[in-house]
């Protein structure tokens, strides 16, 4: 191995000084790529990543600063709280958070918290786990 750099490094500075490009199996020789000795043709060579391809038009940058969407809160007559926001895109989410929690369970409510969670994100006997998640 120490032989092989010795001579590739020496092979390299006789080069330079007379301005040929050395030639090595790292660097590009044409014959095909890796594939080449397989299907017998030459490989193309691909055009640099930073030149724009002829014919793609690019489209304009975005901003640096995108103004964070406004949320609207309301309060339903149930109490319920319902937070809105305004979106371009053409999906839909939805969230629902409820105060609920085993410190909040009196004996009378104790395993609601329980029982929602087996229902929210278990299966049920109509409802397989992959059709409630979808």
């Amino acid at each position: 191995m120490y032989r092989r750099v010795a001579s590739r490094l020496r092979a390299l500075r006789a080069r330079s000084c007379t301005g040929e490009s050395a030639r090595f199996a790292s660097s590009s020789s044409g014959s095909g790529g890796i594939f080449g000795w397989l299907t017998g043709k030459r490989s193309v060579p691909l055009p640099p990543l930073d030149i724009p391809l002829p014919g793609v038009i690019l489209p304009p940058p975005l901003p640096d600063h995108v103004e964070p969407g406004k949320t609207k809160i309301t309060t339903l007559s149930n109490g319920v709280k319902v937070a809105s926001e305004t979106s371009t895109t053409p999906a839909a989410s939805i969230g629902l958070y409820i105060n609920s929690c085993s410190i909040y369970e009196t004996p009378l409510s104790s395993g609601a918290t329980h029982l929602l969670e087996l229902m929210a994100f278990k299966s049920t006997r109509n409802r397989s786990y992959f059709r409630i998640v979808r």
